[in-house]
C-alpha cells in the first residue's frame, strides 16, 4: 500500500491544531542530531508540528534535537535544526511503517522563517 493512503489511515483530524498542515511534494528527512540517524520522511508539517513516517516507532514524550535538510531549489538545500517532542506514534495495519506526530517544541526565528517560507510553497491537504 502506498504512504498516501497509510497517511489517510494514520491521521488524526484536525484536532485542536492551530495551523493547518501543508503535505510536503518534496522528499524530506528528519534526522536525530545526536545520533546522526535518520528518523524518517516528513509527511506534512506546520511551523509548530511534523508528521513522520517511519520503521520503527518513536517514544512518546521524547524530546529530541532534530534536522531537517532542505531541497536544493529552495534556500539552497540549508539545514535546519530544533527540538521536537513525540505526541503520539501510530503503527500502520497495512505495512510495516509508522506514523509519528512531533511538536517543534524549540526552534530559531531564522529556522522557523524558513520553515514557513517552505510550507508556503507547498499544497493544501485536500481535506481543507
Amino acid at each position: 500500500m502506498g504512504l498516501k493512503k497509510v497517511t489517510e489511515q494514520l491521521s488524526p483530524a484536525n484536532d485542536g491544531r492551530r495551523l493547518p498542515r501543508r503535505r510536503m511534494n518534496k522528499f524530506l528527512r528528519l534526522t536525530d542530531r545526536v545520533s546522526s540517524q535518520v528518523l524518517g520522511r516528513v509527511m506534512d508539517m506546520t511551523t509548530e508540528g511534523i508528521m513522520l513516517i517511519s520503521g520503527t516507532p518513536l517514544h512518546q514524550a521524547d524530546v529530541m534535537s532534530v534536522s531537517m535538510g532542505l531541497p536544493e531549489d529552495f534556500e539552497d538545500g540549508a539545514v535546519v535544526a530544533f527540538q521536537a517532542k513525540v505526541v503520539w506514534t501510530k503503527k500502520s495495519s497495512h505495512s510495516n511503517n509508522y506514523a509519528t506526530g512531533l511538536k517543534i517544541v524549540s526552534i530559531d526565528a531564522k529556522d522557523k522563517a524558513v520553515i514557513s517560507r517552505l510550507i508556503a510553497r507547498m499544497p493544501k491537504k485536500s481535506n481543507e
